[in-house]
């Protein structure tokens, strides 16, 4: 028996079945949405803002221009024993917050912080770049001159 022969036949009889059948071609299929995985870029631009007047730290930062970012989440880097860096997340803003106000380290200690942005799918980017606020010992318990920047 000559099996070249048989593959075209068997074809054309489940043709014919689906034609019977009432098969008369592929249907469209709607199209699927596919999960958003791409996180928003890195927040750029982190400083201190100091306010001497009320004693308060702000960080402030440029706003991301991805446009679908619900947020930012503010951490407070420590190092642990081994020398790796431990994040603490200190809290969230809104997608138009650009600043968050911190609470007030003790004098004399310097607290290092980073930022990163979230999107409406709960994507988080990359870690801003680092940076430094001070507060400096002062007389009477006030610091002088308030909150300090050490590097931005």
């Amino acid at each position: 028996m000559n099996r070249h022969l048989s593959v075209p036949r068997t074809l054309a009889v489940l043709a014919l079945l689906a034609v019977l059948a009432g098969c008369k071609g592929t249907k469209a299929l709607a199209p699927v949405a596919l999960p958003d995985t791409t996180p928003p870029p890195a927040p750029t631009g982190l400083h201190v803002d100091n306010d001497a007047s009320s004693q308060a730290i702000m960080l402030a930062w440029d706003a991301s221009p991805a446009p679908d970012v619900a947020g930012y989440a503010v951490y407070l880097v420590k190092q642990n024993q081994a020398g790796a860096n431990v994040y603490s997340l200190v809290g969230t803003c809104a997608a138009a917050a650009t600043d968050f106000a911190l609470e007030l380290p003790a004098q004399g200690v310097a607290n290092t912080y980073q930022l990163k942005a979230y999107d409406t799918s709960s994507n988080f980017s990359a870690y801003s770049a680092a940076v430094m606020a001070y507060l400096p010992a002062g007389g009477n318990g006030n610091p002088a001159g308030g909150p300090q920047r050490i590097n931005d």
